[in-house]
Order: C-alpha cells, then structure tokens, then sequence
C-alpha cells in the first residue's frame, strides 16, 4: 500500500509541474478553445512586426520577443522579465513599453472561424487609461489562403478600464475546415452506415455458421429476406423502366405446302368415287 501512494504521489508532482510549466509557457495559446490550436506561430518562435504612423509593435505567440528586438530599445534594462514579454511597442526615439505578456493571458472564443487572446500585465499608461497596464487584444480571424499569416495592428483603444491595443490577424489556423482537418456531417453519416452495414453481414453471416451451422448462401443473413426483396425491385425496375409494350407475337398462317398435299388428296378420293359409279 505505501509503495502504491508514492507512485500516486509521484504521478500527481508530475503532473502538476508540467501543468504549471505549460502554464507558464502560456498554455492558452494552444487553448483548445473549439479545439483552435496554435501550435505552429508557437513553433515557428518568430517575432512579428506591424506599425502604425506612431509606432511599431512586435508580437510574439508564447515564445517572448526577440532578443536583438529587445536589446535595441533604448530603455532594455528597465524591461522586466524580457523573456514573458509577447507584445512589444516601439516609438520613434526606439523607447519601448510591454504591451502584454506571456504570464497574464485569457483565451475567448464564441464563434467558428475567430479566436480572441488577451494579454495583460503590460507597462502601466503615464497619464490616460486610469493609469493602468497595458493590454493587448489579438483577434485571430479565419482566411484560408493567408497560411499563418501575420498581425496588423489595428487602433489603440483609449476608452477608461478598456484601453487596448486590438490588432487583427488573418490566418487559416483558425478555420473550421483547415486542411481537411474535419468531417463533414455527410461523410460522418457514411461512415456511420456503411460502417453498421458492415457488421451486420459480418455478425450475420458468423451467426449463420456457427449457431445455425448453415451452408452456402443460407450464411447470408436473412437471405430469404433478401432474396424476395431482389425479386420485387427487379420487377419494379422491369415496369418502371420499360419502354415500349411487348410486341404482339404474329398470326398464324398455314404451311401452303400443307394445303396442296390436302387438294391433291380430295383430288384422288374423287377419281376413286368415279371408278366405283355404275356406268
């Protein structure tokens, strides 16, 4: 029994600490929020970049900014925890703030082809917004020929304990159908019945043989069944298909050698009447 709790026990630290490291490498990313995977922008750990006429934004999905992007702004030793920063804004002067981070991040979703992550825990605002953090808003929006596609930054939105920066990101990663990743209900329905159809002639025709010890085609289940079915839909299909009536079998005419054998016969029988006469 002791042996048995410290497996337990073990299997469940495990568990927890690669929940808590998925957690940390923001598990919602790949949220499965209507099973919508990001899985390949995490892979790829590439930095995007997207600008407005003020500035430059780069958005990383889970893996942080990247490294010379962060060393190039002139304030990187006030950035904290460079490696959680996923959205990064650049000004003129190459004065950067975070924008949003790995650690504080939601994933929304209420539809089918769109999936909205959130980040916060960003620098706090200096004079508008409540003087609160900055926040980032990523929708990701179904196009099936944009591949993964890439951020476009969108507005910052200034309204009080609302302020985010919204960007839009087209990508066929979110598509219900992507790469023929789904069923559609048609084919699942002919799955399911071709599927049931197979194991009834299999379940069938193994009952046949070993309960019922059956031969040949009485194996097949219900075979009269069958049998008397195929016979009425070959007869409906002879009356529905058929395109003329069946022609009329010709009159009968008699042999004209026939009836020249008769005459020449009652010819005979007359000549011997006559020799019988008296004269």
């Amino acid at each position: 029994m002791p042996s048995k709790v410290a497996i337990a026990i073990v299997l469940c630290a495990i568990l927890q600490i690669t929940t808590m490291t998925h957690a940390s490498g923001c598990a919602n990313h790949q949220a499965k929020v209507r099973e919508v995977e990001l899985d390949p922008l995490i892979s790829s750990g590439k930095t995007w970049e997207t600008s407005d006429a003020n500035y430059t934004y780069y958005v990383s999905v889970c893996n942080g900014i990247d490294s010379d992007i962060l060393s190039s702004c002139n304030n990187n030793a006030k950035i904290a925890n460079p490696n959680t920063v996923t959205v990064l804004q650049m000004d003129k002067k190459k004065d950067c703030y975070v924008a949003g981070r790995s650690t504080a991040v939601r994933a929304t979703n209420n539809s089918i082809d769109w999936l909205m992550l959130v980040y916060g825990g960003g620098d706090s605002y200096h004079n508008h917004c409540s003087i609160g953090r900055r926040k980032a808003e990523i929708f990701f929006v179904c196009d099936p020929d944009k591949g993964l596609g890439q951020p476009r930054i969108l507005e910052e939105n200034r309204v009080d304990f609302e302020c985010a920066y919204t960007f839009e990101w087209l990508t066929s990663l979110v598509c219900n159908d992507r790469g023929g990743s789904g069923l559609s209900p048609g084919s699942i329905f002919l799955i399911v019945f071709f599927g049931l159809i197979g194991s009834y002639i299999l379940f069938g025709f193994l009952y046949q043989r070993i309960v019922n010890e059956a031969k040949g085609r009485e194996q097949i289940p219900n075979f009269s069944f069958w049998k008397k079915l195929g016979n009425l839909s070959a007869d409906g299909c002879d009356y529905a298909c058929r395109c003329s009536e069946p022609a009329p079998s010709p009159p009968y005419k008699p042999d004209e050698r026939h009836n020249q054998l008769q005459l020449d016969d009652t010819d005979e029988e007359e000549e011997r009447d006559d020799t019988l006469l008296p004269m």
